[in-house]
């Protein structure tokens, strides 16, 4: 008879210690609109671009990322919005990997949201990437 451990086998254990597996998963979006979840521990980012605004919120972990010049690290509950055609990268700021949710928005969405008026932050000096408070991510996307 297997040793067991306030039932769990003694044998088993090991696997619930292991880290979690790096994955990205896309959900259903709709025209214009893809969402992501993403989790980050042995895997990072190489330099990229995407061609749609990209808005994420980091759910575990520290996030850290190089955007427009500069390390940017995200924390629990924070935001990042990435513009495209902005380089980027993305790993983990600690051993224990990082998790995010995001939405990639076709630019047309907005513009037409906008009414055809100018897209955000085009051609003129921009804020960094991301809320600095991490309540601006529960307001809005229901993260808890």
């Amino acid at each position: 008879m297997p040793e067991r451990l306030w039932g769990a086998e003694a044998g088993r254990l090991e696997r619930s210690c292991s880290p979690r597996p790096d994955s990205v998963r896309f959900g259903a979006g709709a025209p214009g609109v893809e969402r992501a979840a993403v989790y980050l521990s042995a895997t990072a980012f190489a330099p990229h671009q995407h061609d749609a605004y990209a808005i994420g919120i980091t759910a575990a972990g520290v996030q850290t990322f190089r955007y427009r010049g500069a390390r940017r690290v995200c924390l629990p509950g924070q935001l990042h919005i990435l513009h495209p055609g902005e380089t980027h990268d993305g790993a983990a700021a600690t051993g224990t990997g990082f998790g995010y949710r995001i939405l990639y928005l076709a630019p047309e969405l907005l513009r037409d949201a906008l009414g055809g008026r100018a897209l955000p932050f085009r051609g003129r000096s921009r804020p960094g990437p991301h809320a600095r408070q991490p309540g601006h991510g529960r307001a809005c996307c229901g993260y808890r």
